[in-house]
């Protein structure tokens, strides 16, 4: 759980998950938490990268992510839930084949409410 503010940011991974690597796990991040400025230099997922895991992201931000190839912000590999609640994903990047804005790997989330862009109010994937 990364909760209450919590920030996760400046790290740096040769793989999966500049940020957060989660494998075959439930993680929550809420309460006006940061993922941000995170690097996976050679892989998926610059801000997290979710493998069969559950994920709720509550009332937090996933901003300024970089990966090499998918999902700069978030990459979720193989089965799981994501779900997205008051939640800014926006700023992130690939860098393979060319600089590409990538906030979120694969299809996007359906969402039970508009928002603006780049944040999500009720979204489940």
């Amino acid at each position: 759980t990364i909760t209450g503010g919590s920030v996760v940011s400046g790290c740096t991974a040769e793989q999966a998950g500049g940020g957060v690597h989660a494998a075959d796990s439930k993680l929550t991040i809420s309460g006006s938490s940061k993922v941000t400025n995170n690097v996976a230099t050679e892989a998926y997922g610059g801000g997290l990268y979710l493998f069969d895991s559950d994920v709720l992201i509550m009332d937090s931000w996933v901003t300024g992510n970089t990966a090499l190839y998918e999902g700069g912000g978030i990459f979720p590999a193989q089965t799981g839930s994501l779900t997205l609640l008051g939640t800014t994903l926006k700023n992130n990047f690939i860098t393979y084949p060319v600089l590409t804005l990538s906030d979120l790997a694969g299809t996007g989330p359906t969402c039970g409410s508009s928002c603006g862009a780049g944040t999500y109010g009720n979204c489940t994937r």
